[in-house]
């Protein structure tokens, strides 16, 4: 089997055969080791969104029409 077609994953050796993108090409992974990279990356954006925290409303103060006319007649 050409090396070229095996697996690329980085931390051990894999023998499995990359896997193929919709467009023919191939992927440096295989469906395996793809399917365990993609579901690690879905739980770290979940992480990451989960702990994101909004910034407070800056909108800016509304005045009612009593505080508008008296500053109008100043």
């Amino acid at each position: 089997m050409d090396p070229s077609c095996l697996c690329h994953y980085s931390y051990k050796t894999c023998y499995n055969v990359r896997d193929r993108k919709r467009n023919g090409d191939l992927h440096k992974l295989c469906a395996f080791h793809r399917f365990k990279a993609n579901t690690s990356h879905r739980k770290h954006v979940l992480k990451r969104t989960s702990s994101f925290t909004p910034l407070p409303d800056l909108s800016p103060p509304t005045l009612d029409l009593e505080t508008i006319q008296v500053l109008l007649s100043l």
